[in-house]
């Protein structure tokens, strides 16, 4: 969080910098290579801030989903030895909850499977899906035409 507080605050400050430089533009050669100084520095200060967000970013998702996989593994776990599920089975299973929006599908489709649950959320689930898949298609339709 330092690091990525840091970076904004050069940047935000390059930023005001250039809008300031320009507004004071004169017509001087010592301006246009702090300009030209200015970009490079803008450049790498970005680059700085994708190399920080991103090992950051992946370690924050790492922390949040590992729970969730080991939950699903134990779900997967407990139906194979319940109700009989193969080993290739519990595989794609475990692989299709790794998909953001197959991750329900699946889990819906196990509940009602093998678990005899969930049949009320998986129409919800279905209908709302639907719904929002027809809303985002007519809205493309009609700014498309």
């Amino acid at each position: 969080m330092p690091v990525e507080l840091t970076c904004a605050g050069i940047i935000g400050t390059i930023i005001f910098a250039i809008f300031g430089i320009i507004i004071h533009w004169p017509e001087d050669r010592l301006v246009s290579t702090l300009l030209v100084f200015i970009i490079t520095l803008i450049i790498s200060s970005i680059i700085t801030f994708i190399i920080t967000i991103g090992p950051y970013s992946l370690i924050v998702f790492a922390v949040i989903g590992l729970p969730c996989f080991t939950s699903i593994d134990c779900v997967l776990g407990i139906t194979q030895r319940k109700y009989g599920m193969s080993s290739a089975e519990r595989t794609i299973h475990f692989l299709l909850q790794m998909i953001p929006v197959l991750d329900i599908i699946d889990g819906l489709y196990i509940s009602i499977k093998y678990w005899n649950r969930g049949r009320g959320l998986a129409v919800v689930t279905a209908v709302f899906t639907f719904c929002v898949t027809a809303l985002v298609l007519s809205i493309y339709l009609a700014n498309r035409f």
